[in-house]
């Protein structure tokens, strides 16, 4: 109930946009509908975005309460910890020190997971409370938008998990993120949905990634390939967890897709759905190096 009475306080800071953000297109087809949201797929290059979406007033008083809202669930808290460890751990095949900026980095739990001896931490985040908490943690930090603020340079890795989603405008963001990096640094999204996923083309409004309230765009990683490549960066290595995941049950998850495919076949329909399974595809994470 608290979160629906946030959404219909937002409801008047809506904004549309009439054009895809990676090619430009305006032609698109309606794939999934949440409330007055719509995720809207680009007939061109499948790029799905949520059309209408906040505003930037809006995403910032959505955001005010996002990182408490976040802490007072002990069990999401906990299984957010288990992935850390599997980020942190993925990534580090790759790269094992230098200079790292994590943006979005909140109250820097996951920086926590990088050994100081080997990093020299930063982060960028818009909540005070969680900046605070990542100062004490030994993390340089800074507050406000990554395309606004003056966040240093000459960075050896830049970190966005779980962040180019929730931008409204992720271009530009990917285009300072790319600036700030040294030559041959590496730029690292993870914990993000991914827009091509099975499950997202099964469940579609449905599909528990579908959150269109903080979820704008659903890339996936050809999708940020191709915008990266235009700013000087190439693909190092892409993956989509799950079995390492806490979130999986193998057998439990496949036989309940199986199922609500038979289901949905039968009935053509969504309605007597219940949300989807955690499944492989649905989250990406990916590494691109500056050339």
């Amino acid at each position: 109930m608290k979160m629906k009475k946030i959404l219909e306080e937002l409801e008047k800071y809506l904004d549309s946009k009439s054009t895809c953000i990676v090619c430009n297109s305006k032609e698109f087809e309606n794939y999934a509908n949440q409330g007055y949201f719509n995720a809207m797929k680009c007939r061109s290059c499948g790029m799905i975005s949520v059309n209408p979406h906040y505003t930037e007033e809006g995403l910032d008083r959505f955001y005010s309460t996002y990182y408490k809202n976040r802490k007072s669930d002990p069990k999401l808290s906990s299984l957010r910890k288990d992935m850390y460890i599997e980020d942190e751990k993925w990534i580090t095949n790759y790269i094992k020190k230098g200079k790292v900026l994590d943006v979005g980095c909140s109250d820097g739990s996951f920086l926590n997971f990088f050994d100081k001896k080997q990093w020299n931490k930063f982060g960028i985040d818009l909540t005070s409370d969680a900046l605070e908490v990542a100062r004490r943690r030994g993390i340089s930090t800074f507050q406000g938008k990554i395309w606004e603020t003056d966040v240093g340079n000459d960075y050896d890795l830049l970190m966005m998990r779980g962040v180019v989603e929730h931008f409204k405008d992720p271009i530009t963001a990917l285009k300072k993120c790319v600036s700030v990096l040294k030559t041959g640094g590496l730029l690292y999204i993870t914990a993000t949905p991914n827009g091509d996923s099975f499950a997202f083309n099964v469940y579609r409004h449905k599909w528990k990634l579908f959150t269109p309230y903080e979820h704008i765009h659903f890339f996936s990683i050809d999708l940020l390939t191709e915008v990266l490549k235009t700013m000087g960066m190439e693909l190092v290595s892409g993956h989509h967890q799950y079995e390492e995941t806490p979130y999986k049950d193998i057998d439990q998850d496949f036989k309940k897709i199986i199922n609500d495919i038979i289901k949905i076949d039968k009935e053509n329909s969504l309605e007597n759905i219940e949300d989807s399974p955690a499944f492989p595809g649905s989250m990406l994470t990916a590494v691109w190096k500056k050339k």
